[in-house]
C-alpha cells in the first residue's frame, strides 16, 4: 500500500427474508460481517448523512491542501459504506404496486 493513501475495500451488501442488513467488507485477508435490523440500519444510514454533510463543509474549510485530501479520502470511503447500506436497505424493502 503506499504511504498516505487509504486501504482499499470492497463491499458487498445482501438482504435476507427476516430483513436483517448484512455488510461484507473485505481488506487484504480480513473480512468483517455487520448483521443490523431495519432501525439499526437506518440510524446508521443517517449519522452517514449527517457525516457527510460536516464532511463537505469542512473540506471547503480546510486551509493545509494534505489535511483537505484527507477529508476528501475520508468523504469517499463513508459514501461508498452509504452506498452499500443503501443497497442492502433497497434489498429488503417489500416492493410497492
Amino acid at each position: 500500500m503506499l504511504s498516505g493513501c487509504p486501504p482499499v475495500i470492497r463491499a458487498a451488501a445482501f438482504a435476507d427474508d427476516v430483513g436483517a442488513h448484512y455488510i461484507t467488507a473485505t481488506e487484504g485477508d480480513a473480512e468483517m460481517h455487520l448483521d443490523l435490523n431495519p432501525e439499526q440500519a437506518a440510524e446508521l444510514r443517517s449519522v452517514l448523512d449527517i457525516t457527510l454533510r460536516d464532511l463537505s463543509y469542512e473540506i471547503a474549510s480546510a486551509d493545509l491542501p494534505s489535511f483537505r485530501q484527507n477529508l476528501r479520502n475520508n468523504r469517499e470511503l463513508l459514501r461508498g459504506i452509504l452506498r452499500t447500506l443503501d443497497e442492502a436497505i433497497q434489498g429488503v424493502q417489500p416492493a410497492r404496486h
